[in-house]
């Protein structure tokens, strides 16, 4: 049985981080909201600082984001705080977050949306957790539905689809054998049982 020691000196199971990453209208929001409302004994979400603005759209009760101001967010950089910039708005959150939801979690989540800070904390956490890098993917006339269901517009639908495109190609450029990719082309129950077979499966 693989295991850790942790910072308190006591032995668990190797915990398992998800890193999730995905395109737009792919359902990286609904995932979180069904580890949270399905499985809060053994799984966690971990929150978000972002300096982009909450969308119409957003119920903050819904979000992993916390919303702050450059000023704000400058202020948290250390050390112990991990960032990445996406579409020119900024999003971090502190490693010993992270530590502490291993501490007392066998499941973690975190979205981000950076390749180069997914394989730096694959690297940092090798000996901690096994990290799995997970994308989901949905096919372009299913990502169009969600958001217009969402109440987007086309301008802005066709924006955060060519955005979010280049994250795919990054990771196509750049195979990962331990990327698992998760097809989500159906109905929220089917993409429900996709994650908890995932998390069987761990």
């Amino acid at each position: 049985i693989k295991e850790f020691r942790n910072r308190l000196g006591g032995f668990h199971l190797l915990r398992k981080l998800f890193l999730i990453d995905g395109l737009a209208g792919s359902g990286k929001s609904d995932l979180m909201e069904f580890v949270k409302s399905s499985h809060a004994r053994d799984a966690t979400v971990i929150p978000k600082y972002s300096t982009r603005s909450r969308r119409q759209q957003e119920e903050a009760v819904h979000s992993d984001l916390m919303f702050v101001g450059e000023k704000k967010f400058e202020e948290l950089n250390s050390t112990d705080f991990y960032s990445y910039q996406y579409a020119g708005k900024k999003y971090g959150f502190f490693k010993s977050t992270v530590l502490t939801a291993l501490d007392n979690f066998e499941y973690v989540f975190i979205i981000v949306r950076s390749r180069d800070l997914v394989d730096r904390i694959r690297k940092e956490f090798a000996n901690v957790a096994v990290v799995r890098p997970i994308f989901i993917h949905s096919d372009h006339g299913f990502i169009v539905d969600r958001l217009r269901k969402d109440g987007f517009d086309e301008e802005t639908i066709e924006f955060r689809l060519e955005r979010s495109k280049y994250s795919w190609d990054d990771y196509l450029a750049y195979p990962d054998s331990s990327l698992r990719i998760i097809i989500n082309n159906s109905q929220k129950a089917d993409f429900h049982r996709k994650i908890n077979s995932l998390l069987e499966e761990f």
